[in-house]
Parts: C-alpha cells; structure tokens; sequence
C-alpha cells in the first residue's frame, strides 16, 4: 500500500463515525428542560426517529404562507416548494408567531421539540415532520460575513 493511500484510508477513517451515523452535540441551553441537540435540518429528515421528541437547535431558510411556516433547507427548496425537504414550524406562543412572521424569507435559527410525524396542510400537502412548542426563532449567524441567501 503506498503511502498516499494509507492517508486517505486513516483520514476517511477519521471523518466516518464507527456506528455510521453522524456526531450529534446535545447541551443544556437554559431555555429548555433537559439538552437541546444541534443538528442539521438534513439530520432530522434523513434520521428523524432519533430525535423525536427531543428538543433541537436547527438552522434554515423560514418560508410562511397561509397554508403553514416551513423551515426549508435552502432557499432554492423553499422557492420551488420542496416540502419534503422542510419542516413545519408551529409555535405555542402569540410572541413566537409575531417573531416567524417578522423574520418570513430569511435564514434563521430555531429552537424547539421535534416531532417525526407526517402533517397534511390545506390543499393535500405534506410536511414529513415538525417542530413543535418554538421556544426561540432567531436570525442565523453567519460566520464568513457573505449572504447566504443571494437574491
């Protein structure tokens, strides 16, 4: 075996976790009883039995409409109504409600419980899973100091 294969096969050894599944960090935040996992909106549509019922910290482009608020991957999936790549978001609270509405059409951080469970919305569409009791909805930072979301 060469030396530059050895590399690749001790680096793809590194990336890939032993049970196959990606790392996932749950921590208290103070907002929530218990941890709250950040995960990534991908994470939750491809593995969402794991995390349902848990609460979770995710990032997405918010799209309302009257039909409901999803939380998309991108931008490009919420334009081309791409529901089975989102999320429902369904906040408990009037303040939460006034903040997803505020913040429609951007790139934004939620906190809240989430449920693997199918929603059907008005006109027979499905959302393949939700997030329930919205404890925080949020602006989502960004890091490199681009947009993320051009138009």
């Amino acid at each position: 075996m060469t030396m530059a294969w050895r590399h690749i096969l001790i680096a793809s050894l590194l990336l890939v976790p032993l049970n196959g599944q990606a790392v996932v960090t749950c921590t208290a935040t103070g907002k929530v009883e218990g941890e709250a996992c950040d995960v990534s909106l991908v994470q939750l549509l491809a593995d969402g039995k794991n995390f349902d019922g848990r609460h979770v910290r995710v990032v997405g482009y918010l799209a309302g409409s009257a039909r409901g608020d999803i939380l998309f991957i991108s931008s490009d999936s919420a334009r081309s109504s791409d529901l089975a790549s989102g999320v429902l978001i369904e906040p408990s609270k009037r303040e939460i409600r006034q903040r997803i509405a505020a913040l429609d059409g951007q790139l934004v951080r939620v906190l809240g419980c989430f449920k693997d469970e199918s929603t059907t919305l008005p006109a027979n569409l499905t959302v393949p899973a939700s997030i329930v009791d919205v404890i925080e909805i949020v602006p989502a930072r960004v890091p490199w100091g681009f947009d993320p979301v051009p138009d």
